[in-house]
């Protein structure tokens, strides 16, 4: 589910939830956008059975980037599992809203 929340009746950006994987557990992330679809924040919203994944530097490097112009999945361990989940969460949201 994309959500988009309103300011004056008017899109003030988006958020969504998606789910990562590391070494077949389960975690889920945040991702937040602005109005033209920069990523305002990523961040780990239920990362128990992996912890590591709440810890993690990467999500600092996500904040201003377009979700168009998100770099190829990179890193190793869990960053490269966060990596790769938000890539495919952001070209998801492009894909389904840039038309929109």
């Amino acid at each position: 589910t994309i959500y988009i929340p309103l300011a004056d009746k008017k899109p003030a950006g988006t958020a969504l939830i998606f789910p990562a994987q590391y070494k077949g557990k389960d975690f889920f992330l945040l991702l937040a956008t602005d109005r033209q679809l920069n990523i305002i924040s990523v961040a780990p919203l239920n990362a128990t059975q992996v912890p590591e994944a709440a810890k993690s530097k990467v999500y600092a490097g996500y904040k201003g980037v377009a979700v168009d112009k998100l770099p190829a999945p990179s890193g190793t361990g869990v960053d490269a599992a966060i990596s790769e989940a938000v890539k495919k969460a952001g070209t998801l949201l492009y894909v389904r809203l840039k038309n929109a």
